[in-house]
């Protein structure tokens, strides 16, 4: 019993020892955004929205690669950065840039499952023993089941000016084609008389 107690023991502090000397290669991250589960993002139809997610390296002992997947809602939501990997330095934080657009025709009460995976990238050629992070963020995109008019208004400003040009295009073209009717006709008339 006694050798058994010692084994297990010995066998806790190689593993104590061994993660003490690795120590140095884990590196941990996290991310912080002002949209969760439970905190959805709200965009009437057509409306776009441009928000940034902080990526945290405030625990590490190194710089970290992270790279940023959206792997769901890429309908809506897209990276708006010129790459999907960022360098966040040890200590630092960093932005990472997204838009979101709602079609025009999305309809009221409608919701888009929005999910962006950050994982971190190792160097393979280092040679290091480390633990790589990966953090899951996702979030709910939500059309109001209720648009406002004023909303509605602002996001089809472009249509509804062109139908009231079209409108009063109408108009002026049906006054000038009656008037220019009766003119003809007096016109008509005018040279009737004369004969």
């Amino acid at each position: 019993m006694r050798n058994v107690s010692k084994t297990m023991v010995r066998r806790e502090v190689l593993a104590g020892l061994i993660l003490l000397l690795f120590i140095s290669s884990i590196s941990a991250f996290a991310v912080s955004s002002d949209y969760w589960s439970g905190n959805s993002l709200k965009l009437a139809p057509g409306e776009t929205k441009e928000f940034s997610i902080i990526l945290q390296n405030l625990v590490g002992t190194s710089d970290i690669r992270i790279k940023a997947v959206v792997t769901s809602g890429s309908e809506v939501l897209t990276i708006t950065d010129s790459s999907d990997t960022y360098l966040v330095p040890a200590g630092e934080k960093i932005n990472v840039n997204f838009r979101v657009t709602i079609p025009i025709d999305a309809e009221p009460g409608q919701i888009y499952n929005a999910k962006i995976d950050f994982s971190e990238r190792r160097d393979s050629s280092s040679g290091e023993f480390g633990f790589g992070t990966a953090i899951g963020q996702a979030f709910d995109i939500v059309v109001p089941s209720t648009v406002s008019r004023r909303s509605w208004l602002e996001n089809n400003l472009v249509i509804l000016y062109l139908a009231i040009g079209i409108a009063v295009l109408l108009i002026i073209i049906f006054i000038l084609r009656k008037g220019l009717k009766k003119i003809l006709r007096k016109v008509m008339k005018g040279k009737s008389h004369k004969r």
